[in-house]
């Protein structure tokens, strides 16, 4: 009798592994970092750059996928394509802490599918480092083939949906950082890693090629950082004026002297030349990239310029004539979101009788005139919202008449602050009255005023 024996091979769920590195997600040593991990604290939310390489459809270029939260989707994803690269920002910087301190996610659909980027990370948003990388894939990988996980290391794109490749800033011996650039690698044995090796990666794609990112996730969050930039000499207490351009460089006034931040998150400043000016500024303004106003300051009751200048030109002197001589406390750009009406908006000691109003200026200086009545008897802090309301803080010394107005914020609706802006742009000015502002909050000090993105109103000041 003629026996038969039947034997089955059972393979293996995961690959059989060769390499000296971390393994597949949820593999013992595997360096994983799920898109739940209770570390993560926050995730990219701005695309300072973008830069789509080859064979990748329009479909798969919303770069508004690649910010928030990791998913499971794996078609809400932003492709690189061939050579592509992105730069994402976050809600602060990122520090270096114990372990892992960013996470990249990418969209495989299994623990070998993988397809790979560089990943650079910056202080400044210009100058980039990049994570060492190794990659011991011996050969050509066609479309949709193999790679084994443990071949790779320092590259994004190493594990499956939903897990993260974690990024140490100790590696690159950095201690902060606010970018992070992605770098498609081509997969076709151009590129190679730290150590001059070949990295392999499926070749060719089209539709979706190269790098698909999901999100970065941040592990150690960093929301402040101190940078000192310059310091006050002794007769510079009072002389300290500061904005930030849209790109969020820093202007920065000091007695005499005017600088622009050269590159973002560096202490580096470039002089704005004076053109022979003296000042000791009040305020610095922004309009846009191109377009701010300094108040030349001068101290108690005087008059002085309120001088434009050119941030993106640092070559180019303040400008003369000024656009207008007023008392200038402080000053703010305002715009009304439902005309477009714009123009300048200025504290100080303008009023009938010598005490705090405003006093509207436009763009060019061709027109100006008292947006307000006087509110108090010495100048406070001014800010205005996103839709144009208008806050003015009053200030009044204890024990004088007026004092219960003291510290008290007002608010005027940006369709009256738009009628009187109206008004003086018609050369008939219908100054508010200080009965037209509600009262809103009551600070211990409020002689600096700001209001952030959410709506929230800021205040500060000395007691």
């Amino acid at each position: 009798m003629r026996t038969f024996f039947l034997t089955f091979f059972l393979a293996p769920a995961v690959p059989l592994l060769a390499g000296p590195y971390a393994p597949a997600a949820g593999q013992a040593g595997s360096t994983a970092i799920a898109r739940t991990d209770p570390r993560i604290t926050a995730w990219a939310n701005r695309v300072a750059a973008w830069q789509v390489g080859a064979n990748c459809l329009p479909q798969w270029q919303d770069t508004s996928r690649a910010l928030g939260p990791a998913g499971d989707d794996p078609t809400h994803i932003t492709c690189l394509g061939d050579g592509g690269t992105i730069t994402l920002a976050f809600p602060g910087f990122i520090a270096d802490g114990p372990g892992a301190d960013f996470a990249v996610f990418e969209n495989a659909f299994s623990d070998t599918f993988l397809e790979f980027a560089w990943v650079e990370v910056s202080r400044d948003g210009v100058n980039f480092v990049r994570f060492p990388n190794h990659s011991l894939t011996a050969a050509p990988v066609i479309s949709f083939g193999s790679v084994d996980p443990t071949d790779v290391d320092g590259l994004a794109g190493k594990y499956r949906q939903p897990f993260g490749v974690g990024f140490d800033l100790a590696d690159v011996g950095l201690d902060q950082v606010s970018h992070v650039r992605l770098v498609d690698v081509i997969g076709d044995g151009s590129a190679r890693d730290s150590a001059g090796h070949v990295i392999y990666d499926p070749f060719p794609n089209d539709g979706s090629a190269g790098f698909d990112l999901d999100a970065v996730a941040v592990l150690h969050l960093k929301q402040w950082q101190t940078l000192e930039v310059a310091r006050l000499g002794p007769d510079q207490v009072n002389a300290l004026a500061m904005a930030h351009l849209p790109d969020g460089r820093m202007l920065l006034g000091r007695q005499g002297t005017l600088g622009v931040q050269s590159v973002w998150g560096a202490p580096a400043l470039t002089s704005i030349p004076a053109g022979g000016l003296e000042f000791d500024p009040s305020f610095i303004a922004v309009r846009s990239a191109d377009s701010a106003l300094l108040g030349a300051g001068g101290g108690f009751g005087g008059i002085s310029g309120l001088h434009a200048f050119d941030p993106s030109q640092p070559a180019l002197a303040l400008k003369e004539p000024p656009l207008a001589q007023v008392q200038n406390y402080n000053g703010l750009y305002w715009r009304s979101p439902s005309s477009g009406a714009e123009g300048w908006l200025i504290g100080g000691a303008n009023g009938a009788t010598g005490r705090h109003s405003v006093t509207f200026v436009s763009n060019d200086g061709t027109k100006s005139g008292p947006l307000t009545g006087e509110l108090c008897t010495y100048s406070s802090g001014l800010a205005a919202d996103a839709q144009g309301n208008l806050f003015a803080a009053l200030y009044e010394l204890p024990g004088t008449p007026a004092e219960g107005d003291s510290e008290w914020v007002l608010k005027f609706p940006a369709a009256n602050v738009e009628a009187a802006v109206n008004a003086v742009l018609a050369g008939t000015p219908a100054p508010l009255p200080k009965s037209g502002g509600t009262r809103v909050f009551r600070f211990d000090s409020a002689s600096s005023l700001a209001v952030d993105a959410a709506g929230r109103l800021w205040a500060g000041g000395f007691k």
